[in-house]
């Protein structure tokens, strides 16, 4: 069975990869997994804007 590609790529595992060979410390990946969240929320509500506007 295939993987699922997108999985392989989460952030999660990007980031889990990297500190593991030590190219990112626990304080890097803290702050990319705040900043992910906060990017999630603004694509989030710029879709609902979008969405909106294409209704008018």
């Amino acid at each position: 069975m295939k993987k699922d590609s997108t999985s392989q790529l989460s952030a999660e595992n990007v980031c889990r990869i990297l500190l593991k060979k030590g190219l990112i410390s626990k304080e890097q990946r803290q702050e990319i997994f705040k900043q992910k969240d906060i990017l999630r929320q603004k694509l989030e509500k710029l879709q609902v804007i979008r969405v909106t506007w294409e209704q008018i």
